[in-house]
């Protein structure tokens, strides 16, 4: 067990290197109005029931939409070296979550909200999983999800599967233990058509379904960010219809076949922003979420539009809200 000492360190250095998060459930058509000024570079994880108070508050802990209801609770004093201390576990209190309508869903049907951090790589920060980390995320940030982003590209689990896949599975075992949930999270990025490594993607996602597809902690993000690239080439135009649609299909028929109700969050094209598109041709299946990547610092009504124009085609919305 780390030192108080080592253990805020090591916390301060994934806060610089790690990408800030709230995860949210699908619960409101408003996304956040805050256009607070931040960089690009870090992406939180957020769904679609943002509020400008979730925005602004990481560790919150999630509630559910009815405010007479008490999911996970925190208690702190006002020193602000103190450990908040969280009295429930989000997996024990919601259980198997399920997609209702446009709502992220507890086991017994209330709308639930998850907050919590998305990782950076795991090639870049593996060496912070570990108890006491994911310990501190969730019991005195009060994280009630952690995102793993398995990237695809350069140095990562294209070219080291068997490595990385050994570090995705640690993390997702710390994080059941804690009681919390887990995205994992296929990371593509500047290979921008998940068919690229769909056959590697099949056989990850087969693998995690055949081994935690009995947890319900487990949430599956089967493509982070579609994308064209800069290419300009409407040959390379990566597409919903023609690109990520037939990809997410084949994916999630390898899952279902050892997880039938863990929720998936399905990438929209152009870098997860068009959910519009994703919503008027969906994917057929239960519980699924489609991904929005909402940026505060430079994104604005436009996306918003979009969001609401997915729901009211009755998609479930799966916010990656960066602050």
């Amino acid at each position: 067990m780390w030192s108080k000492c080592v253990l805020r360190k090591s916390i301060a250095i994934i806060m610089t290197v790690l990408l800030s998060s709230l995860i949210l459930s699908a619960c409101s058509s408003t996304v956040s109005q805050s256009n607070n000024t931040q960089s690009n570079n870090p992406q939180a994880v957020v769904s679609q029931q943002t509020t400008a108070e979730a925005a602004t508050t990481e560790t919150t802990v999630s509630q559910t939409a009815d405010e007479s209801s008490s999911a996970v609770t925190t208690s702190a004093s006002s020193d602000p070296t103190s450990t908040a201390a969280v009295t429930s576990r989000a997996a024990d209190d919601y259980g198997q979550l399920q997609v209702i309508g446009t709502n992220l869903c507890s086991s017994k049907g209330d709308p639930v909200q998850l907050k919590g951090m998305s990782l950076h790589g795991l090639q870049a920060v593996g060496d912070f999983l570990s108890e006491a980390s994911i310990k501190t995320l969730a019991e005195d940030w009060g994280c009630t999800v952690i995102r793993l982003p398995l990237y695809t590209e350069s140095d990562c689990y294209i070219k080291y599967p068997d490595k990385y896949y050994e570090v995705l599975c640690k993390g997702i075992d710390l994080c059941i233990a804690q009681g919390i949930y887990v995205i994992v999270d296929w990371h593509i990025l500047s290979d921008g058509n998940p068919n690229t490594y769909i056959n590697e993607s099949v056989d990850l996602f087969t693998k995690i379904s055949g081994k935690y597809g009995s947890s319900p902690n487990v949430i599956y993000e089967i493509c982070n960010e579609p994308n064209s690239g800069k290419t300009g080439e409407a040959a390379k135009t990566v597409t919903w219809a023609r690109d990520i649609k037939p990809y997410a299909e084949k994916v999630i028929a390898a899952i279902r076949k050892n997880d039938p109700d863990n929720v998936i969050i399905i990438g929209s094209p152009n870098w997860s922003q068009d959910v519009d598109v994703a919503a008027a041709d969906p994917v057929k299946g239960t519980n699924l979420m489609y991904s929005l990547h909402f940026y505060a610092g430079s994104h604005g009504q436009e996306l918003r539009d979009k969001m609401d124009a997915a729901i009211k085609l009755g998609a479930a919305i799966f916010v990656i809200n960066s602050k």
